[in-house]
């Protein structure tokens, strides 16, 4: 039997083509690289057009089943539609299930998940792949850093609190699994939300001295309640740890311990084997510690260090399509991480990957 599952992201949507037999739980992934961007939530206003939008996307998955007819196709939006009110996703969710259908396959399902659910799923499949290197009793966590969310994922070796917690039956034994989705926390909402932090402190200048982009950069945004900006890098790491931390509003009471970032609750993750995932890992792959089609486990050290020598350098020396996130991502993970209760110096931990 074939499916697929089109990953709905704030920033693009991505085909995932499965295969597994009628009888048994061995699930294949075909080896096809299907994605497109822009998220589907940018077409709030004009979701008619996200049948041609997506039309290139199911034209190469259909090639890659042997009959589309029968091949359910399951999709699933994540923070860029949590982001969306309810009334802006039912009309988005509408032009998705009539675009797959017009498109020959069959319809399953499309709406948006919780942010908790999206951290399962990470993890649930990170544990089917993984259990055959790691073995079944490996504490198990996953980090994804999307660009709308952060979600983090794990089976705490101390044990969840049960209203914190999921209870999955994987194999033949129970699993309490802690998910939490930080949302506006991802690598783009977390820029946005920076950047309005510059202008309040420069009310009223057009121009706003960037610590977290490279000096020689400069780009034009619209910045929420202060209108068009210009953010000029300054190259600045030591100002861009502080700016990136007051980002996690570490200030938020502490209800119930222990907490993470924001304030809310989170076991320690000591003893948990971590996967990072998304930005996380194309962060740590532009500043050149981990190579694109490996997995390597990296302290939040390391990540610091070479986010600080990325940063030290002109723009013109490193200018590319991505790397102007690089210097903000590389203090913002640090930030995080920390927040997490990582140990800095601790290179076993999390594994970088791709995949």
């Amino acid at each position: 039997q074939w499916g697929i599952i089109l990953d709905c992201g704030s920033s693009g949507t991505r085909a995932r083509v499965f295969s597994w037999p009628e009888k048994g739980w061995s699930i294949t992934e075909a080896d096809v690289e299907l994605e497109i961007e822009p998220g589907i939530s940018s077409f709030a206003n004009n979701p008619e057009a996200l049948t041609a939008y997506l039309a290139p996307l199911l034209d190469q998955a259909r090639l890659a089943v042997p009959d589309p007819s029968t091949t359910k196709v399951r999709a699933f939006g994540t923070a860029g539609m949590r982001l969306l009110s309810e009334m802006e996703q039912v009309p988005i969710w509408s032009a998705v299930e009539a675009a797959i259908t017009a498109s020959g396959f069959e319809f399953a399902a499309a709406h948006t998940i919780a942010g908790g659910y999206e951290g399962l799923f990470n993890w649930l499949t990170n544990k089917y792949v993984l259990q055959t290197t790691l073995g079944k009793d490996v504490f198990l966590g996953c980090l994804d850093y999307g660009g709308a969310s952060f979600q983090v994922t794990f089976a705490p070796a101390s044990g969840v609190i049960q209203d914190f917690g999921y209870r999955l039956r994987v194999d033949s034994s129970q699993e309490r699994v802690y998910s939490y989705s930080y949302m506006r926390s991802g690598q783009d909402q977390a820029m946005l939300r920076y950047a309005k932090a510059l202008a309040s402190r420069s009310q009223e200048s057009p121009i706003l001295d960037s610590p977290c982009h490279n000096q020689g950069f400069n780009f034009s945004m619209n910045v929420a309640g202060a209108g068009e900006r210009t953010l000029r890098g300054t190259g600045d790491y030591s100002k861009c740890k502080e700016l990136t931390q007051a980002l996690l509003n570490q200030q938020n009471e502490c209800l119930l311990e222990p907490c993470a970032a924001q304030g809310v609750y989170q076991p320690p993750p000591t003893g948990v084997k971590f996967w990072a995932r998304g930005a996380l890992f194309f962060t740590a792959n532009g500043l050149g510690l981990v190579d694109w089609g490996d997995a390597k486990a990296l302290s939040t050290n390391q990540i610091s260090a070479k986010g600080a020598e990325f940063c030290a350098k002109p723009w013109a020396d490193v200018a590319s399509k991505y790397s102007q996130s690089y210097c903000f991502s590389s203090a913002y993970i640090v930030a995080m991480l920390n927040a997490y209760a990582f140990p800095p110096s601790d290179e076993t931990a999390v594994v970088y990957s791709r995949k």
